[in-house]
């Protein structure tokens, strides 16, 4: 059976909840996906309005946006050593953990994809039919017609405080009592956030962290004409005048350049090689508990981190803690010690 899946955040912002519900028939599981789809291609306002588009997707082979769904099915039993070997065989980014006579594997939607397309679980009840109802878009082309697809996951509302406008909790998987050595449950617990308007400096440190998934605004398809685009502005350069003309002058320049190859014919995946690093960008990112407080330690707990992505850490550990306390209690006192250091441009 399914203990835990992706979670709808009781406090999402307003106007990103508009956004998302628009696709009105869709688990929580496929509004993230179809989101994070359509955050590649500045589409989000179709929101809802294509059904076959995460289909079409999974038929080209854009696997990254189902990963931003997460499942733990939990077995009441106790599977052998070459059993969860032929688990992870099937997929390394399985996550397996026994406890009281139970086993229980967590994954995003693509490992579950893999899983059962591998038929690793053939000797036992149907998984698919219950994987099936987090997100049954994404699996339509692996489910049997006689597959039972109504099962709705358990929904358990938590409410994050600290959510600022540039960073959403998108949604959340938890389960509840999992706690192996104090830290195995981190492996099987998972978050989905949306992070807009950093800079391309910040989102190439972030997309560095492997274990993560990702979705991101694309330059290769979205058109950046003149004006369109947004800089992220270093606070030492906001606050040297000269140095602000400086480069102010360089990105007007950048944006007319920009605009008079596009208006020579030049494809857009072509035009982005003279934008700046600064041009925002915006981009989907989910990862386990575990991973969560990897990047944390690295990126937002560390004195020596670049400013940017240094704060958009500590509020996504704000956000993380309000989550879940128990689980980042250690970072959040670490940051709450030392919040003068960290914090400090």
């Amino acid at each position: 059976m399914i203990v835990a899946t992706t979670q709808r955040p009781a406090h999402l912002h307003t106007a990103l909840a508009s956004v998302l519900d628009q696709a009105k028939e869709s688990t929580w599981g496929e509004k993230i996906i179809e989101y994070a789809g359509r955050v590649c291609y500045a589409s989000e306002p179709m929101m809802g309005r294509a059904p076959g588009f995460i289909g079409d997707r999974v038929r080209e082979g854009h696997y990254d946006i189902v990963e931003h769904a997460w499942a733990t099915y939990s077995f009441p039993m106790l599977l052998s050593a070459e059993f969860q070997l032929e688990i992870l065989n099937a997929s390394r980014h399985a996550e397996i953990a026994t406890k009281d006579g139970y086993t229980y594997v967590s994954g995003n939607l693509r490992v579950w994809r893999d899983l059962i397309r591998a038929n690793v679980f053939s000797r036992l009840a149907k998984v698919l039919p219950f994987i099936a109802g987090v997100a049954p878009v994404v699996f339509a082309d692996l489910v049997n017609e006689t597959d039972d697809r109504n099962y709705t996951a358990p929904v358990n509302y938590t409410k994050p405080e600290g959510i600022r406008s540039t960073i959403d909790l998108l949604g959340y998987s938890i389960v509840e009592g999992l706690i192996l050595n104090g830290f195995g449950e981190d492996r099987h617990n998972h978050a989905t956030f949306c992070i807009n308007g950093i800079s391309r400096v910040a989102s190439h440190q972030l997309v560095r962290h492997r274990m993560a998934s990702f979705s991101q605004s694309s330059m290769r398809y979205i058109d950046l004409q003149k004006g369109k685009w947004e800089a992220v502005i270093p606070p030492a350069i906001q606050a040297d005048p000269q140095a602000m003309r400086t480069i102010e002058r360089l990105w007007e320049e950048a944006e007319i350049a920009y605009a008079s190859l596009r208006g020579h014919g030049i494809r857009k995946e072509d035009a982005r090689f003279l934008l700046p690093n600064a041009a925002s960008t915006k981009i989907v990112v989910s990862m386990n508990f575990f991973y969560w407080k990897h990047f944390l330690w690295l990126r937002a707990l560390d004195k020596a981190a670049q400013w940017e992505i240094r704060a958009m850490g500590q509020d996504i550990l704000k956000l993380l803690y309000a989550l879940q306390p128990d689980s980042f209690m250690k970072e959040m006192d670490y940051y709450t010690a030392n919040e003068e250091a960290l914090t400090k441009r």
